[in-house]
Parts: structure tokens; sequence; C-alpha cells
């Protein structure tokens, strides 16, 4: 069995389900469902790779006292090694408010807090997990201990796999594929074109990199070979949350088998597709068989 090591941001989350659209200010929504669940783009990436039959071992910010059952519970269930997560006394940890209407995801959180101004609440990557893995998936949100996770993850000659990290950012010279989204890439570099943009990541990165907007079309490219674009797959989504982190997941995924760049892409976006059609979708992430089979249905 293939293995993964994912290194990032983990965290526990109340996800509330509105049977309307996202109301205004002031305004009223009817809540249909209501989850408690465990999120962040680690956290949800490794429940997809361990759904697709990939041995995953996770490391991230520390769970508090008060979400540390939960997380490790829920990651458990999945068979994800949580051995790494480390439980710190008299800290709550990090717990976010999600609402979902179906085609939007609203986050309320303190990440501002967590990543900027507060303490540094994680640890170094394990260099004993990093070694043992065969892909590593490394979150950017860390700073200098992504950086070093990923410098240690290349010298051991692992396959890297990085997402929403800036243009000028060492990560896309040390990973093999990395993942930019049209919402990152809004408080990346804000107020600054794509098409300005997109030559820069290529122009410093080793390997690929996949744009993502929504349903709209993915772009991509390496470099030197300039940019290309892929079809979304059309569905009737129900739950976006997670979506981008699956995405990167089916990246993740891809390197492990070898595929090609259009082959990656479309795997990966078949994977976020089956994400949005379900509710939570990450807790209801697609096995192998059934991303093969959508794949097929859609002839590819």
């Amino acid at each position: 069995m293939s293995s993964a090591f994912l290194y990032g941001m983990i965290v526990s989350s109340t996800v509330l389900h509105l049977r309307q659209p996202f109301p205004q200010a002031d305004g009223y929504a009817e809540v249909g469902q209501r989850f408690r669940m465990v999120s962040g783009e680690t956290a949800n990436a490794a429940i997809v790779l361990a759904r697709l039959g990939v041995s995953c071992v996770v490391q991230g910010n520390w769970p508090g006292e008060e979400n540390a059952e939960l997380i490790q519970g829920v990651l458990a269930g999945f068979g994800i090694d949580t051995r790494l997560l480390k439980t710190q006394p008299d800290y709550p940890g990090m717990d976010e408010l999600v609402v979902s209407d179906g085609s939007t995801r609203t986050v309320f959180a303190s990440y501002k807090e967590l990543l900027f101004e507060g303490p540094r609440r994680w640890d170094a990557a394990d260099e004993r997990a990093l070694a043992q893995a065969d892909v590593c998936l490394i979150d950017p949100q860390f700073k200098e201990l992504s950086l070093g996770a990923a410098r240690r993850a290349r010298a051991l000659g692992k396959k890297v796999v990085g997402i929403d990290c800036t243009a000028d950012s060492e990560m896309l010279e040390l990973c093999d594929v990395v993942a930019v989204s049209e919402e990152s890439l809004g408080w990346l570099h804000p107020g600054q074109a794509f098409e300005a943009l997109a030559p820069q990541y290529l122009a410093r990165a080793r390997g690929l990199v996949a744009f993502t907007f929504g349903p709209k079309p993915m772009i991509y490219g390496r470099k030197g070979q300039g940019l290309k674009s892929l079809p979304a797959f059309e569905v009737q989504t129900k739950d976006t949350l997670g979506a981008g982190d699956t995405f990167k997941a089916g990246l993740g995924y891809s390197l492990l088998q070898g595929f090609g760049d259009e082959q990656s892409l479309r795997f990966a976006a078949a994977c976020a597709a089956l994400n949005c059609q379900r509710v939570p979708g990450v807790l209801h992430s697609p096995s192998l068989a059934e991303v093969e089979s959508f794949l097929s249905d859609k002839g590819c």
C-alpha cells in the first residue's frame, strides 16, 4: 500500500448546511443539517486519500483539550495515523464554524490569530514520517517550518504536493505539483490579474501548477511549456466545503500512480466533483472505484 505524510492545518469544525442561499446581513436562513466534524486542508486531504486506499500519517497544529478526542476519533475512523498530533494542556485548540448553502461556504474562525499573532502552536515535521512516506502533502501555513518540511522531503527524494502558495514562494521550486485556487489568488495577490500572475508561477515552478476556478475550466502548465486548460466536470452541487482539499488529494494520488498531467487533473477534478455532490462531502469522499466509474461515465 502506498503511503502519504500530510503536514498542515487540522481543526475541529461545526458545519451548518442551509436550506436556502446564505442570507444578507440582518437576514435569516433555515438550517437543514448540522455536523460536528474535522476540517482543515490536511485533515480533509488525508480523509480523501485514505478513502482512495492510501495509508496516511498526519501532523499539524496542536489539538486542544476540548477538541482532541473529536479530531483523533474522526481521523482514526478512516484509518489515519494520528500519533503525531500532540494535545497541549490549557490550550483549547482551533475550532471553526462553517456555513454552507450548497454552492458557497463561509468560514468563521480565528486563523489570523493562530497563524500570525499568537505563539506557535505546531511542531516541525517529523523526520521519520517524512522518510517513510511515498508522497508528502505539505501546506504552506506553517511558514518556515512548512518550507523546512518540503526541503527535507525533497532531499529524501520524496514526491511533494503543495497548495495555495505565492508566485514568489520557494515551495514552487520544491513541489512536483502545486494546486492554486482562484480564492487563494485573491488574497495572496490582491488586485493582480491572473494573466500576469500565471507566468510568474510557471517561471519558478519545479513541476506542474494547476489553477482551479470552481466550476470554470482549470488552467495548468509547466515551466517553458505555457498554459493549457481543461473543462471542469458539470455536477449538481450540494456542498463545496473541502472541494479544493479533495482536488489536492487527487493530485497526490495521481503522483503515486505516475499519471500524466491531463490524467492527473481529470482524476483530481473527478474526486472534487464527487465531493461536491455529497453532504458533508469530505466525510463521504469517493472510493477509488467510484472515481473510476465517474471518469468512465464521462468518457475519460
